[in-house]
């Protein structure tokens, strides 16, 4: 995800994304879909459960996490890219455990 922001916080978000595709693997998760403004991942034979994040305007970040046993997604939407991959990723942590 890129942004108008400064290269050293840039590069901070780039670095959560990509501790954030380790944790994903580990747990035998995959992206599905990876833009510079949109990536969600999935679980293979599960791909009605997925985690997303999308820059939706410039200013605004949304992140889209599966709801444990029941089909439906929680929607929440964050003006920091670093605090929305936080989100994601202790829902993440949540919904794996």
């Amino acid at each position: 995800m890129t942004t108008n922001i400064p290269q050293n916080q840039n590069q901070n978000i780039s670095l959560k994304l990509n501790e954030f595709n380790t944790l994903c693997a580990t747990y035998g998760w995959h992206k599905i879909k990876s833009d510079p403004t949109w990536v969600v991942y999935t679980k293979k034979h599960n791909e009605t459960e997925y985690f997303e994040i999308q820059q939706q305007y410039s200013n605004r970040i949304s992140v889209s996490i599966p709801m444990k046993n029941i089909p439906f997604q929680y929607k929440k939407q964050f003006f920091n890219e670093t605090t929305a991959l936080e989100y994601m990723e202790e829902r993440f942590k949540e919904f794996n455990s």
